[in-house]
């Protein structure tokens, strides 16, 4: 086990020992070898306390009970489960054995990303940290960035890398934007627990501002006489200033004073 195991009352730790003794008998009942069983079972039990270590306002016995709710049962851990039929004990080759295994294995390691996600991306009590959305904002935007970069740089781009391209960055545009919003909002509410906020506000305005300018210029460029020419360019430089007027009024002074930190 890789995590040393909390203090806890003898009926919680006995729970947690018979939640693992239970895949212990499927696993050995599936002919898998004491090293795998030893290594899949204390895998589990250090998934249950790192778990247990997230909840230090719960109660240990609700906390071990809604823990194993949540984790895959004893029976998950059977050949038939994790393969789907097969041959009846004693007649599986080393190679299934070896493929249980790793199926189980891959398994954990899926469930195990999935609670670490959860985790991470719901609002935390105890940890300060950057807002959450306003993080996959910034890498969803950085790798647009980067794939513009890549096709620009290798003059004629392949098919595949456009396409990627125009699925990453057209879903970006609303995607990041969305994203920089919700980040504003739970930054507003988080009282200080989350930060980050020039970085929502970028990505919560800087697709429509470099829309609504690409859209304006394009008029300009329409434009013939030097009138329209001018008046393109003023109504260009008035949507930019109310962009940022309505910004500065919502999220200005005003919003800071409304959180703790920025």
């Amino acid at each position: 086990m890789s995590q040393a195991a909390p203090d806890l009352p003898d009926d919680v730790r006995r729970r947690i020992d018979e939640h693992l003794d239970a895949i212990e008998r499927i696993l050995l009942r599936g002919s898998v070898t004491r090293i795998e069983r030893r290594s899949i079972v204390d895998e589990v039990e250090t998934q249950i306390y790192e778990m247990l270590a997230a909840r230090p306002d719960q109660e240990p016995a609700a906390a071990v009970s809604a823990i194993l709710a949540e984790l895959d049962p004893p029976t998950a851990y059977s050949a038939e489960d994790a393969l789907g039929a097969g041959p009846a004990r004693g007649e599986a080759p080393p190679a299934a054995e070896s493929e249980l295994f790793r199926s189980l294995r891959a398994r954990l390691l899926m469930g195990n990303l999935r609670r670490q996600w959860r985790r991470w991306w719901s609002p935390a009590a105890h940890v300060r940290r950057v807002s959450p959305p306003a993080v996959v904002g910034a890498v969803w935007a950085g790798f647009a960035l980067l794939l513009a970069m890549l096709a620009a740089a290798s003059g004629r781009p392949p098919e595949p890398l456009v396409g990627l391209m125009l699925l990453v960055g057209c879903s970006g545009t609303v995607g990041v934007t969305l994203l920089g919003f919700v980040a504003l909002r739970r930054i507003r509410r988080s009282e200080g627990r989350e930060y980050g906020l020039p970085l929502a506000l970028v990505e919560a305005f800087l697709f429509p501002a470099v829309l609504a300018n690409l859209a304006l210029i394009g008029i300009l460029a329409a434009t013939d006489g030097a009138g329209l020419v001018v008046l393109a360019a003023l109504i260009i430089i008035a949507a930019n200033v109310a962009l940022g007027r309505f910004a500065w009024r919502r999220f200005g002074p005003g919003f800071l004073d409304r959180v703790a930190s920025f």
